[in-house]
């Protein structure tokens, strides 16, 4: 860690020497040369000027400006030339140009004019123009050198093109009489589809054979700049396709992409050199849409990388806003969404201002090549403020995205070869210790199953001294399901046409019913409960339920009393859990049924075809409340009697019956609906009869023999 950080030390201090050195260099430059000659009142003077030692010069400053006029050359040498609207700042815009008191919108059409001396011995000369907005004709001395599309005062008539010139001026141009002449520039220009007007580029006028090379030296440069822009691109495609997991190759792709066709288009506007007929509206599209789309695809970049610095609120501020930005050049033309172009710039700085102050942020914790990340993002920051304060005619220099984008392309391409590196570096590492563990494979093969031999047989001992605890368990579950069954009534009470089935979930059950006999023969007391929970813990308290009874004594004479004195024997044994219970004494005789329910399903009774709810006299269920609790909440056990005819049937039963689900559609029960038409449809069967085709209905509803719950069914004819 310390050596990367010296050799990080070393570059930051041999990258900074480098750029104060060039730094030094160029203001050294521009202290030595004298300020060329600029236009003053519509003339400029380059008698003076050496072209051959000097190079060539741009024909900036204050031009003649002629407003909604396309004046042709012979008017000006009249006896009476047209006088000027104005002057006007070249390169620069007609836009905001006060001409009798109103000030110039972007669209219209307008006259430039500038005179310029020259040496009669200055040689063969030529021109080198970038463009106007949006449209020109350029005259030399009344002869037509240039154009680009064409020039009208009528939107109609008007037709917008980009194409770089670089053109001689013909010797009858430059007959000069006592070695020096003028020569009268007149450039017509008209725009209808861009929001800006009028001369934004410099004319350069120099020897021809130097305005060749400067055009040939920027198409070099351009077309270098865009190539290694393009084959990074295309190698980082590569890359992401081989491993999709990495996004910020793709991003890296698609913004090395973007940026390349970008640069094609603004700088030297190549691209037009091999598609000169290439439409206009078309290449502006692609101008702005690759700018609209760069700073996003920088977010995504950048938020690949250090998405914990970027932080997704703000990031996903930022790419929101760029494709609001899209959003508006995908559904207007230029003459709409090139107004945008201000608060794209604005937006451009603030989102590029913040990705620089992230980069610092990930720079300070030592995030893995943020600082290359940081350094390409200044150069393209940088050259992006002059760009846009160059497109806004604030400064006069050149477009320098090429050369940013360059800078910035080669540090994201090297950070990206690191971030590969590194992963590479893994991998040999991994490698070399799988060979170490290859070399050692058979000895540790050896010791591994040696291991598994021995863990393998103590798991044999584990498994039959689990056989072993599973046949004692299973077969004292089966002791304790016949000491249950013996709990529960075997015969069937005499002088009564009464069946009772008892199924418990597993061997043993919650579920408890019990005969209650009385000296009076044609008394029959039945008593049901259902314990909450299953298994043993519910089948303990069942048994404790049993021993309750047989000890309740004169008590099971009244419901009432007998589930009170249950509910406060069973209070301290329940552990948690609760029981519910219905109790009711029959009397043949007489045919009166008196009964008590403690929180249980209410029993129902079918009387004359009438289907009647036992649901008087619920209260809550056994262990849960005492006595006084049950008294103070108005909740004490209550009984009910009733006067019941001859011919009907009592059915009592546990919700083991009415939870009965589907076995593949556990949103399905049988129901109280289904129970209710089974009892009153097969009330004429004898109660064993009855109760056995209600197990088959059951199973067959169910769709399988096991249950969810212990069933307790008890069905008494009256």
């Amino acid at each position: 860690m310390i050596k990367n950080e010296n050799k990080r030390a070393i570059f930051l201090k041999r990258f900074f020497l480098v750029a104060l050195s060039l730094a030094a260099a160029v203001l050294s430059a521009c202290r030595g040369a004298p300020p060329p000659p600029r236009a003053e009142g519509g003339q400029i003077n380059l008698e003076n000027w050496d072209f051959s030692a000097r190079g060539s010069i741009a024909l900036d400053g204050n031009w003649d400006f002629f407003w909604n006029r396309l004046i042709p050359p012979e008017e000006f040498t009249a006896k009476a030339p047209p006088a000027p609207d104005a002057l006007v700042s070249v390169p620069g815009l007609w836009n905001g140009l006060m001409v009798g008191g109103k000030a110039l919108e972007g669209k219209g059409c307008a006259t430039y004019r500038l005179r310029v001396k020259v040496s009669g011995r200055a040689g063969a000369l030529g021109l080198k123009m970038l463009d106007a907005a949006t449209s020109y004709r350029l005259w030399v001395n009344g002869i037509e050198i240039a154009s680009n599309g064409a020039v009208s005062c009528s939107p109609g008539e008007a037709r917008p093109r980009y194409l770089p010139m670089s053109v001689p001026l013909p010797e009858n141009v430059l007959a000069r009489e006592g070695g020096a002449g003028d020569l009268d520039f007149v450039v017509q220009v008209s725009n209808y589809r861009h929001r800006k007007g009028g001369l934004w580029e410099s004319l350069r006028i120099g020897l021809y054979r130097d305005i060749l090379e400067m055009r040939e030296r920027g198409l070099a440069l351009t077309f270098f700049l865009t190539g290694v822009i393009i084959i990074m691109g295309l190698y980082h495609l590569g890359l992401f396709i081989l491993r999709r997991k990495e996004k910020a190759t793709f991003y890296f792709t698609l913004l090395a992409l973007f940026m390349g066709i970008r640069a094609m288009v603004i700088n030297d506007r190549i691209f037009l050199h091999w598609f000169p007929g290439f439409p206009w509206g078309i290449l502006v599209s692609l101008e702005y849409i690759t700018a609209y789309c760069n700073i996003v695809l920088i977010a995504l970049f950048l938020g690949a990388l250090y998405r914990v610095e970027l932080g997704r609120p703000l990031m996903k501020v930022v790419i929101g806003l760029g494709m609001a930005f899209g959003i508006v050049f995908a559904l207007f033309d230029i003459g709409v969404y090139s107004m945008f172009k201000p608060a794209y710039d604005l937006y451009v700085l603030l989102g590029g201002g913040y990705a620089i102050y992230c980069l610092i942020m990930a720079t300070l914790h030592r995030r893995g090549g943020a600082w290359l990340a940081l350094g390409g993002m200044l150069a393209l920051y940088l050259t992006g403020i002059n760009d846009v304060l160059y497109n806004a005619q604030v400064i006069n220099t050149t477009n320098l995205a090429p050369l940013g984008l360059f800078i910035y392309i080669l540090s994201q391409s090297y950070l990206l070869a690191q971030r590969f590196a590194r992963a590479m570096k893994s991998v040999e590492n991994l490698s070399g210790e799988l060979s170490d563990l290859n070399r050692n494979l058979e000895v540790k093969v050896l010791e591994r199953t040696e291991e598994l031999q021995a863990a393998f047989e103590e798991m044999e001992a584990m498994n039959d001294r689990l056989v072993e605890t599973q046949n004692i368990i299973l077969t004292e579950l089966e002791i304790a399901r016949r000491i249950q069954r013996q709990l529960i009534p075997q015969a069937v009470p005499e002088h009564f046409r009464v069946c009772a089935h008892y199924l418990p979930m597993e061997h043993v059950g919650g579920d408890f019913f019990d005969y209650i006999y009385f000296r009076e023969r044609d008394c029959l007391g039945i008593f049901l409960s259902d314990v909450s929970g299953h298994g043993v813990p519910a089948a303990l308290i069942t048994s404790m339920m049993k021993s309750f009874l047989l000890q309740a004594g004169p008590r099971k004479e009244s419901p009432a009393q007998l589930l009170g004195y249950l509910n406060e024997s069973i209070m301290a044994y329940t552990g948690g859990n609760f029981i519910t219970a219905f109790y009711c004494i029959y009397n043949k005789k007489t045919k009166k049924l008196v009964y008590s329910n403690a929180g249980h399903n209410p029993p129902i009774l079918v009387e004359d075809g009438a289907v009647v709810h036992l649901d008087r006299v619920k209260s809550v269920p056994l262990g849960i409340m005492d006595a006084a609790e049950l008294e103070r909440r108005g909740k004490a056990f209550g009984e009910y009697e009733m006067h019941v005819g001859g011919g009907g049937r009592l059915f009592l039963y546990t919700d083991g019956l009415s939870d009965v689900q589907k076995y593949d559609d556990s949103s399905c029960y049988f129901g109280e609906e289904a129970m209710l038409d089974f009892i009153t449809g097969n009330a004429h069967l004898h109660p064993s009869a009855f109760i056995s085709d209600l197990m088959r209905e059951i199973r067959v509803f169910q769709g399988r023999d096991f249950f969810q719950d212990d069933i307790c069914v008890i069905c008494l004819d009256l």
